[in-house]
């Protein structure tokens, strides 16, 4: 059996994903520095943190590594050193409360805590005495933040989000991303694309093989039907979706972040393009590009971006150094069992039912390869590509993959 998605019989019993170290992590500052300092040199040169970013990038890696999603993490969105709590709901998602109670409840705390925070912030700045719902260390973090400085009182209230952690998710993902990641790597080097760019899965869908968002996006790349149509299959008439193939998901990436690349001349901007597209972004020819010339691109008062596009580069770092660095913040993942793949392009029009019964397969071993099909009865064109498991790598083939509508036609990437 191929050993992408999680075993869960074998997961329950791992300590990497008990509950204390999904839960209940205790990060420290010197771990984060020691990913950033990067001095094993595990990430290319081109991908080291930048000046202008170790503010949020210290900020998503503590929420990648330290905090789980059931911990909310107050902060201000203006100076992302400044984190002034954390909602602890975690005795909330483990009392017996039905789930539909619990989302209200925690939702109910957060909207609470958010709104203390904020009161007391208009306090501190009229300088008023302390609320009596904020506790003093709270109240010492909003008066340092508030006095002796020249921010207008309104704009450190707008600056006051909340994000939920994501550890629990992230080394869940792993779990799956361990059997995938090498077959990324060979996929993005035979494009010529950083095999550091498979890392952006991780930010994307914390590499859920089955995500699907509110808006439509689909799969470890979450891909929209728009955005997909020129590199993969959506097709309700055959029953599949190729944005649930990780591999095929994973070349249409790869193609699209290189086309990016031609397209602005350097990575960091090729990666912002992926999630915000090439408005507003600047381009140059790759031998004059240097990183001190987009910096403007990740200062709130100048930028074209949003706080969710300046912010997706600086989220790209932190996930592939808290990765390349898994060690000290998740504990070892296990490596793989044997995951061999082949794969092959049918020759002829056949239901998935027909393919696996003629390759003694397993329906849930073919289900493990190829979410992209989801009815095995339907039948499938001639020309489609599946992957199978198989005694020995033969991936070679997926870097030529193209999508069945697009076999015939000239492609840009």
């Amino acid at each position: 059996m191929w050993f992408f998605v999680v075993n869960l019989a074998f997961a329950a019993e791992h300590p990497t994903l008990s509950k204390k170290n999904l839960h209940y992590f205790e990060g420290t500052d010197a771990m984060i520095e020691t990913a950033l300092k990067d001095e094993s040199h595990r990430i290319d040169a081109e991908f080291q943190v930048p000046e202008i970013l170790k503010k949020p990038v210290r900020f998503w890696m503590k929420i990648y590594t330290h905090y789980s999603s059931q911990q909310i993490v107050l902060y201000d969105s203006s100076d992302m050193d400044v984190i002034y709590d954390v909602i602890d709901i975690r005795v909330l998602h483990e009392s017996k409360k039905s789930a539909i109670l619990k989302e209200i409840q925690g939702k109910s705390t957060v909207k609470n805590a958010v709104a203390r925070l904020k009161n007391a912030i208009i306090a501190a700045a009229a300088h008023k005495e302390k609320p009596k719902n904020i506790d003093e260390a709270l109240w010492q973090k909003v008066c340092a933040r508030v006095l002796g400085h020249e921010i207008h009182v309104h704009a450190l209230v707008a600056a006051v989000k909340s994000m939920p952690g994501q550890r629990d998710f992230i080394i869940r993902g792993l779990f799956d991303a361990e059997g995938y990641f090498p077959k990324l790597e060979y996929i993005f080097n035979a494009l010529h694309v950083p095999k550091e760019l498979t890392r952006l899965a991780l930010v994307e869908s914390s590499f859920n093989i089955k995500a699907y968002s509110k808006v439509g996006a689909a799969g470890v790349w979450q891909f929209m039907p728009r955005s997909s149509r020129d590199y993969l299959l959506i097709s309700d008439e055959l029953s599949v979706d190729e944005r649930l193939s990780p591999l095929k998901s994973s070349v249409a990436a790869a193609k699209l972040l290189k086309w990016n690349y031609k397209f602005t001349g350097a990575w960091p901007l090729a990666i912002i393009s992926y999630n915000h597209g090439h408005k507003g972004l600047p381009r140059f020819q790759p031998a004059a590009y240097q990183f001190d010339k987009i910096a403007y691109l990740f200062t709130p008062e100048k930028s074209p971006l949003g706080w969710a596009s300046q912010n997706y580069y600086s989220e790209f770092l932190a996930v592939t150094h808290a990765e390349a660095y898994r060690e000290i913040f998740y504990g070892e993942v296990p490596k793989a069992l044997k995951n061999f793949v082949t794969i092959e392009r049918l020759t002829h029009s056949e239901s998935a039912l027909r393919f696996i019964a003629d390759k003694r397969l397993s329906v849930p071993d073919f289900k493990l390869f190829n979410y992209d099909v989801r009815d095995l009865k339907r039948p499938l064109p001639r020309g489609y590509w599946l992957a199978v498991p198989s005694n020995k790598d033969h991936i070679e083939g997926i870097v030529h993959f193209r999508p069945l509508h697009l076999q015939h036609k000239k492609h840009h990437a």
